[in-house]
């Protein structure tokens, strides 16, 4: 775990404050990503808490997903990875969710667009995005951004399109 310090300015009083920012994490990291506790920062003059923004990149026994691109993360990096490149904090999100839950990126994108052709066209209005949220034991959770809503399907209908792809 390498530490690297940088000067940044208080968004409220402008002074400089010299912060500590890691850029490589591990799968165990997980939760201090997921809640971006690993972007907060606090300003040491007047005690003002906020995130800062910057490139990471999260490692598992399978997989690598980067936020944000800066050239030196794809540099020597396993072949056998699949590697994931992210530029908002939502896909960095689902995606280290469903790598974390074993699950295949692409296949997950095929559900995310049969779920919005199964809409109805009244809902297919008020949804922004599907995001993939997480699993219990026998189904895949999805959330309907716009609608406020949860949708779903069993494992075993991943499974099946799995094989198949």
């Amino acid at each position: 775990m390498s530490l690297q310090k940088i000067d940044v300015r208080c968004p409220k009083c402008n002074k400089k404050n010299r912060i500590k920012i890691r850029q490589e994490y591990s799968e165990e990291d997980m939760p201090i990503l997921l809640d971006k506790t690993a972007f907060k920062h606090t300003c040491l003059s007047c005690e003002e808490t906020w995130y800062l923004d910057y490139s990471i990149s999260v490692t598992g026994k399978d997989f690598l997903v980067i936020y944000k691109k800066e050239d030196d993360f794809l540099e020597n990096k396993e072949e056998k990875l699949r590697m994931r490149l992210c530029h908002s904090f939502e896909d960095f999100k689902e995606k280290l969710i469903l790598f974390h839950d074993g699950l295949d990126d692409i296949v997950i994108e095929f559900i995310k667009d049969f779920f919005y052709r199964q809409l109805e066209d009244s809902l297919k209005e008020e949804v922004r995005e599907i995001r993939y949220d997480g699993c219990n034991e026998t189904n895949l959770i999805f959330y309907l951004l716009g609608a406020r809503k949860s949708i779903g399907c069993t494992k075993e209908f991943y499974e099946r399109l799995n094989e198949k792809r």
